[in-house]
């Protein structure tokens, strides 16, 4: 039976006493995490490699390791391509092992119905003065987000349609994981989709109504916000490389040459999805099918700034189960190995892995 909103409890959400008990009980929280089975944060970080050579993390799929990319078995026009020199001070480090280099964010989002013009992001969306759903939750993040569960939203170049409704206002389509779901936020409402998706709901029972009336009352408040926010589960493999040419300039050389190859090369294999213009001059998901026999699962596109420019490039797989795999140190020779590999098996590539 899902929860009524009385007056009450809808003035509790955004009031200033919601904020303050939801601060409130967070801080107590992480304090007591440790000791306690009441709440466990839903990603902990534990890498271990069996003698069956398993990989073991937060994964929901089981993936095997193996320790270096195959090489390209045909040349799609630019699978040999390299990139121009890079200044001095913007070379590619190889020094340092790419394993555990990347931030580890309890919620990554994406935002799908982004924008694909991403030669001209500004530097740093979140000091945007046009404003997005990222400017947005920067300025809520302190008093909202637990820094105990951080949270990263990134642009992204796709363009997805969000639900049809009666909405008369600006509606962002956000993918969240490792939730590996989609959810249609009015930017009215970015601060109930943050308590909602990017704060963690603790599991309560009828014990806890009566042992802890603020912490049970927070739960079904949560709850209730999830389910005013049409979502879905994620329709395709998301396949990011950062290309984010103002923030950086080794990512903003080789995004491009690396998503033509993985265009060509999952196109070929009959993977690739493609957004096409549809009557009102948004975006249809297609499913093409290629040269080859696959289902068209696969769409590829650009990512803003996720944090590692010396491990340029860095690509991102975004798992229709919510799983995510970052790679690092990526260049278009790679791309038909982590095709074969990773997409269309469940193996990681460990010299090009940066984790998960």
């Amino acid at each position: 039976m899902s929860l009524v909103l009385t007056p009450q409890l809808t003035r509790l959400t955004t009031s200033r006493r919601f904020k303050l008990k939801q601060t409130t009980i967070i801080t107590r929280l992480k304090t007591s995490t440790t000791n306690s089975n009441t709440i466990q944060p839903q990603i902990q970080i534990q890498i271990q490699t069996q003698s069956q050579n398993q990989l073991v993390e937060q994964f929901k799929s089981k993936y095997k390791l193996t320790s270096s990319c195959p090489p390209p078995k045909f040349d799609s026009g630019c699978t040999y391509c390299k990139p121009p020199q890079f200044p001095a001070d913007k070379q590619i480090d190889y020094s340092k092992p790419l394993r555990n280099t990347k931030s580890n964010p309890w919620k990554h989002a994406i935002v799908l119905s982004g924008d694909s013009n991403f030669k001209e992001w500004p530097s740093r969306f979140e000091m945007d003065p046009a404003g997005s759903i990222i400017s947005d939750v920067h300025a809520l993040k302190r008093r909202i987000l637990d820094p105990f569960h951080p949270c990263v939203l990134s642009m992204t170049s796709f363009e997805e349609k969000v639900h049809d409704g009666d909405v008369q206002e600006e509606v962002v389509k956000v993918g969240v994981y490792p939730d590996g779901i989609a959810v249609d936020v009015p930017r009215s409402k970015v601060e109930e989709f943050m308590i909602g998706y990017l704060t963690p709901i603790p599991e309560t029972n009828e014990e806890t109504k009566l042992s802890n009336p603020d912490l049970f009352e927070l739960s079904q408040v949560q709850k209730q916000l999830r389910s005013d926010l049409y979502s879905r589960p994620v329709d395709f493999d998301y396949v990011l490389i950062c290309g984010h040419a103002k923030r950086d300039i080794r990512c903003g050389v080789l995004a491009p040459l690396i998503k033509n190859e993985f265009e060509a090369v999952l196109n070929r294999d009959g993977l690739l999805a493609i957004e096409e213009d549809d009557v009102n001059g948004g975006k249809e998901d297609v499913k093409e099918k290629g040269e080859g026999e696959g289902e068209g699962k696969v769409k590829v596109g650009v990512v803003s700034h996720i944090g590692g420019h010396v491990y340029a490039g860095n690509v991102l797989i975004f798992k229709r189960n919510g799983d995510v795999i970052w790679y690092g140190h990526v260049f278009p020779s790679h791309v038909q190995g982590i095709v074969e590999e990773t997409i269309k098996g469940d193996r990681i590539i460990e010299e090009l892995y940066r984790g998960a």
